[in-house]
């Protein structure tokens, strides 16, 4: 087997932690805390709060799921 070098580490965190980026931003742009990203990390946690996410009502959207741009909400 080998020597594991800080460039095998540094890889594994890039595959381990970048899918999770985009999450960060669209949790903010929904109006969820960014830092809520980490839950969907853990197994079943992050498969409860995806089922939430998906059900949830969120605040920029009307009743049929469509996004509400800030110009149209205050006309």
């Amino acid at each position: 087997m080998g020597y594991v070098s800080i460039w095998h580490w540094l890889i594994v965190l890039i595959v381990l932690f970048v899918p999770y980026i985009p999450a960060y931003f669209a949790l903010k742009k929904i109006g969820k805390p960014g830092w809520h990203f980490i839950l969907m990390g853990i197994p079943i946690i992050g498969f409860i709060y995806h089922w939430y996410l998906m059900k949830a009502e969120w605040k920029n959207t009307d009743e049929e799921g469509k996004v509400i741009l800030n110009n149209e909400m205050t006309t």
